[in-house]
């Protein structure tokens, strides 16, 4: 019974912190909002509308062709928890963040058509595995998910197609809990040829290297066009340059796990109703006894 009142006594502070917290932060937004509703009201700001609107005008044209980059936000959406240091801590296998478009740089949207995505301030890019989700008006789905390479956590950059205009879009970092660092997402319209000659150039560097196994590549492309035409064509570029059925890279995501990932893993084991039994099954032939001793215990 005392270990139940401490408990209580201690989730009882802490809602008190957090309730002296949400007021503070009540009051702040209330001062925010004061400030805002002064501006907005005064003269200058009402006398530079029109250049606020050119300026809205420009940014939008220079987006739609690709020569800068909208200023996006991640916003937490779910079982992701943000450090005083400004790493972030995952505590599910399926967390994400929601991708914020400024309304008067991106009125409508992304456009359908090929973007350059990056990934910023990672500083485990060996950890993550990131997919986005676009919602293209029907919400996100599984059909809808585009995977990112490896080389995007890197810094670097990878180029996904849009087939419709996205409405909303989602970041899901990681498949699996962990303690990782991201400041921010970059996308940029690029044109069609830029994307798939960068995709492509993989395949150009292997043809210079060996010759036979392009020729092979080759013919296999020649199959997905007959197949699925151009657009068979480009999905199977856009994988091969995703390096998601690379070995390594699964071994550098999910096989060895921080210790925090290791405590998540064995608190939803204990959660289980019935805990699962493991048989492993080892073909053997004529092997020693001694190494047969090895391998069971």
């Amino acid at each position: 019974m005392s270990e139940h009142r401490a408990t209580i006594d201690a989730l009882e502070v802490r809602a008190f912190a957090a309730e002296a917290r949400a007021t503070s932060l009540e009051r702040s937004v209330g001062a925010l909002g004061n400030e805002l509703n002064a501006v907005t009201r005064s003269w200058s700001w009402r006398i530079s509308r029109p250049l606020r609107l050119a300026a809205t005008a420009v940014r939008v044209l220079l987006n739609r062709l690709g020569l800068r980059s909208p200023r996006l936000a991640l916003v937490v959406g779910k079982s992701i928890d943000t450090l005083a240091d400004g790493r972030h801590v995952s505590h599910d296998v399926d967390h994400w963040f929601d991708i914020h478009m400024p309304p008067h740089e991106l009125p409508r949207g992304f456009g359908a058509g090929w973007h350059a995505v990056r990934l910023l301030g990672v500083d485990r890019a060996d950890r993550l595995s990131p997919v986005i989700y676009p919602d293209y008006g029907m919400g996100s789905s599984e059909t809808s998910v585009i995977e990112l390479p490896a080389t995007v956590a890197a810094g670097g950059w990878t180029y996904v197609r849009f087939t419709r205009r996205v409405r909303s879009l989602r970041l899901d970092p990681s498949d699996r809990p962990l303690e990782f660092k991201l400041t921010g997402i970059e996308i940029r319209r690029v044109p069609a040829w830029l994307a798939i000659g960068a995709m492509g150039m993989p395949l150009v560097r292997q043809a210079l290297s060996n010759p036979s196994i392009f020729a092979a590549k080759l013919r296999g492309l020649l199959r997905i066009w007959r197949k699925g035409g151009a657009e068979g064509v480009v999905v199977r570029i856009r994988n091969v340059s995703a390096e998601r059925s690379d070995y390594g890279f699964w071994v550098r995501s999910h096989d060895d796990p921080e210790p925090s990932a290791i405590a998540a893993f064995v608190a939803a084991n204990d959660r289980l109703a019935a805990t699962p039994t493991i048989s492993l099954i080892v073909p053997v032939y004529n092997t020693p006894e001694r190494w047969l001793r090895a391998a069971i215990e």
